[in-house]
């Protein structure tokens, strides 16, 4: 009887805190045309708890969410409770990233392309690994929600952020960088999701 308990407990655990939903499927086609939009901001720097906040520039994002990964244990963790990675333009296409297995870990992201239609360096120009600051409760409670396939925009601030002794977390700025450094770190001012 403890055992079932435990599996039951475990179950619910998983379900609660790690189990992503994916939406209805859209069929075959590209969804979405053209990269996030950056553009320089004259926001000025802030606070959240003990965390320094240097906004870098403004981002607005038609965006598909091909994975998503909470953290809980980690540094950032009380500061950016998810990770998810997004596409667009080929990677949009549900026909093409059904064939792409995402693998998100420790603020970053890898892919196995076993498509013959894009190669990894469209792979790189056209998906991102976000890491998600929700600016209120509302909006971190909407991340729950969140699931694959989901058509969202995401509007925001990137930025970098900084602590006491010397730690740091800088954003990226580029489609073209890949591995620890190429993450994006996002102030999430709103989200929303949409139909094609």
């Amino acid at each position: 009887m403890k055992k079932i308990i435990l599996l039951f407990l475990a179950a619910f655990a998983w379900f609660h805190f790690y189990y992503i939903g994916s939406a209805p499927t859209l069929g075959p086609g590209i969804m979405l045309e053209g990269e996030p939009y950056q553009a320089n901001t004259d926001k000025k720097p802030f606070l959240i708890d003990s965390f320094d906040i240097i906004p870098k520039r403004d981002f607005d994002a038609r965006v598909r969410i091909l994975a998503v990964e909470p953290y809980y244990f980690d540094r950032q963790s009380w500061l950016s409770p998810m990770d998810i990675v997004v596409g667009w333009d080929s990677l949009s296409d549900e026909s093409i990233y059904s064939q792409i297995d995402f693998t998100q870990f420790d603020r970053e992201y890898s892919w196995n392309n076993h498509s013959t239609e894009v190669n990894n360096a469209e792979i790189t120009r056209q998906t991102a690994n976000i890491s998600l600051i929700p600016a209120n409760n509302l909006i971190k409670e909407q991340l729950r929600f969140l699931k694959l396939g989901s058509l969202v925009v995401l509007t925001g601030t990137l930025v970098d952020v900084k602590r006491t002794m010397h730690w740091k977390w800088n954003s990226s700025l580029s489609r073209e960088d890949q591995g620890k450094e190429a993450s994006e770190i996002l102030y999430l001012e709103k989200i929303e999701h949409f139909e094609p």
